[in-house]
């Protein structure tokens, strides 16, 4: 509003423009893909090929998964019991270089590897303390 202290007008140039309260959404996308590119540069394609199968996946996969309740799904605290167990876990195994670096086939678009990498500690180990089946 114009009467409040921090107002400052919208600049002519941006008035019949609609408002991107995201920001430019699209020029992440492309600086994204870009990067993805660039890191898998002897198989770039490979970037275009693997996001065209994700949007084609997010268009396929909702209507073919069955919902148990009307939302589709349900909030619940895990049991105490379980979650005690990964707590412990995660404090006797983490921080300690024991997490691993994911391994993502080429041109994969699912994280953005190539600039953050990923790691996981694998509760299923039995290499580490509590760990394995």
């Amino acid at each position: 509003s114009p009467s409040h202290p921090n107002y400052v007008a919208v600049p002519e140039e941006f008035k019949h423009m609609a408002l991107q309260r995201l920001g430019d959404r699209q020029y992440f996308y492309d600086h994204f893909m870009e990067g993805c590119r660039h890191h898998y540069a002897a198989h770039a394609d490979y970037c275009d090929e693997t996001e065209e199968e994700r949007i084609d996946m997010n268009s396929r996969q909702p209507p073919s998964m069955m919902n148990y309740t009307e939302l589709g799904f349900a909030k619940v605290a895990a049991p105490k019991k379980v979650f005690a167990a990964l707590q412990k876990f995660w404090e006797e195994n983490s921080g300690s270089g024991n997490e691993h670096a994911e391994d993502w086939d080429e041109g994969n678009t699912y994280t953005n590897h190539w600039d953050v990498p990923t790691f996981m500690l694998d509760v299923a180990d039995d290499k580490f303390k509590g760990g394995g089946k």
